[in-house]
Parts: structure tokens; sequence; C-alpha cells
């Protein structure tokens, strides 16, 4: 691994940007993809992948990109946005009752009457505007 640094991220950032085209290359999308969409599950397994290769020496992903580069208040606010995306998908799921990664038009009214969205919405909020 050592001194291959700068083809994974290259390698990483080009499969992340080919994901992107297939899902749609906004982020503000009415339609939006929650695992493979920008902004999305894929875009923060990314970031764990490139912590873990770039830090990690046998760490966990998660452990490895926390001390590393962020504030604990940075890594706090990314562990609870995963969190609620990962809630959003799963509700996703149960509601097509089936594997859906997309929030559709059909979805999103039962989603946003979904007691657990206020909260979880509330939970991702910045701790502080500046």
């Amino acid at each position: 691994m050592q001194g291959t640094a700068r083809e994974f991220v290259e390698a990483k950032l080009a499969e992340r940007d080919e994901r992107h085209q297939r899902a749609g290359a906004s982020r503000y999308r009415v339609e939006p993809n929650i695992k493979d969409g920008k902004g999305g599950l894929r875009d923060l397994h990314t970031l764990h992948w490139l912590a873990k290769y770039l830090y990690g020496n046998g760490l966990s992903a998660g452990q490895a990109w926390r001390p590393r580069r962020s504030s604990s208040e940075e890594y706090s606010t990314f562990r609870r946005c995963e969190d609620f995306l990962w809630t959003v998908r799963c509700h996703l799921h149960f509601l097509a009752g089936r594997a859906e990664e997309r929030l559709t038009f059909d979805l999103q009214p039962a989603m946003a009457r979904a007691p657990w969205l206020r909260r979880a919405r509330q939970a991702c909020a910045p701790s502080s505007v500046s």
C-alpha cells in the first residue's frame, strides 16, 4: 500500500463520479437516491474507506477517520447524519415492501408524516449556526 495513496484516492473519486452520473448528478433531486445519490450513504462509505486506507493501520474505518482529520463535533455530525440516512433508507424499505433506494413521490407523504423523521432531522441539524 505504501506509495499508492494517490492512485487509490483517484480511483475512489472516479468510482464516486461514475455512481453520481448513474444516480443523477445533483444533490437536489426531487426523488433522491438515498444510497447512491450525491451526498448519500455511498459517499459516506467512500470517506470511511479513504480514511481507513490512508490512516487506518488495522483500525476500523470509523476509528481511522475520527481522530485524524476532524474535530469531535464534525465527527459527531457525520455520525448523526449517517444514522439519519440509514433510518430513511430502512423506512423506505418498510414503506415500499421491498428494497427501495429512491425517495419517490408516492412515498414522500408517508415519510413526511413519520414521527421519527422530525426527531432524526433535529438530531442531524448542526449544533450551532455560524
